[in-house]
Formats: structure tokens, sequence, C-alpha cells
């Protein structure tokens, strides 16, 4: 949670909408929703993907094959896209 107020972390994954469910229902306990905005989404698929939109989260990277190291690649090709346009994390 300290690391989420300190604005230390810059991505977070999601591997299914119960990670999903389960992270923003932490998120609002800790009242933490609004820090949520400046952070790289991520989702492994569209079901996440959908589940993270539902919930208001501005999802940045679902890869069309649904395994993490299609996840994790696509991550790399967009923070690498995003850096080539000189542009920085949220």
């Amino acid at each position: 949670m300290q690391l989420i107020r300190n604005h230390e972390i810059d991505i977070m994954t999601f591997t299914s909408s119960s990670t999903v469910n389960h992270f923003l229902q932490i998120m609002k306990r800790h009242e933490l929703d609004t820090y949520i905005d400046r952070i790289i989404i991520a989702c492994i698929g569209p079901i996440a993907a959908k589940t993270a939109e539902k919930h208001g989260l501005s999802v940045d990277v679902c890869p069309d094959v649904y395994t993490t190291d299609a996840m994790v690649a696509e991550l790399i090709r967009f923070i690498l896209k995003r850096s080539k346009k000189g542009g920085t994390f949220k």
C-alpha cells in the first residue's frame, strides 16, 4: 500500500478477472482508488481487461495471445513505443 501511496509502482499486471476484483477491493478498503490513474495497466486477455474497464481502469496493454509471456512482450513493446515518442509513464 505504501508503494502505491508514494507513486512508486509504474505497472500493474492482471492475469484474471478475480485478480482485478480482489485488488480493487483492497484499494477501496485502503482508500487508494485515486492512486491508480498514473499506473500502466496490463491484462492477460479481454475478459480481465473488460473487468478492469468495468471498474473504471484504463487498460494500456492486452495481448492477442492470452499468456503471461505474451502480456510481458506486449508490455515491453508498449513501453518502448512510448519512450520513442518521448512519453513517460502516466
